[in-house]
């Protein structure tokens, strides 16, 4: 069994596990510094707003399809259409996701994980 014993001082957490002092504050900014994606991570999760999505949409593999659905959509209409503004994104989302055959589309885009910017392109895909 691993003993543990927390030690906060004013920036630095350290903890002994198995006899080993390991300064996370340090370990962190260096994977902070050297890692683009550790630091993309740590600065979504840091904000209180994306928190309270994730807190509130991420608690099942269910709600994190939906959550990847929607938000691979809304992606994608922003690359196409970069002048729309949020309402009319969330407008267009909401539209494809309502119906059927495109909701089908998305779904088995997002299944193989490969969607793109042929969604929006297709004008018909906009029918209610």
């Amino acid at each position: 069994m691993t003993d543990e014993k927390n030690k906060t001082t004013e920036n630095t957490s350290i903890i002994t596990i198995n006899d080993n002092l390991i300064n996370f504050h340090e370990e962190g900014k260096k994977i902070y510094n050297n890692s683009k994606f550790m630091r993309s991570i740590t600065n979504i999760m840091e904000n209180p707003e994306f928190k309270a999505l994730f807190d509130e949409y991420f608690n099942s593999i269910e709600d994190i399809k939906i959550f990847l659905l929607f938000t691979k959509v809304y992606n994608s209409i922003t690359k196409q259409f970069p002048e729309m503004n949020g309402y009319e994104k969330i407008a267009i989302v909401k539209r494809f996701i309502s119906n059927s055959k495109t909701r089908k589309l998305i779904c088995d885009e997002i299944n193989s994980i490969s969607i793109n910017n042929k969604l929006v392109k297709n004008k018909s895909l906009f029918i209610k």
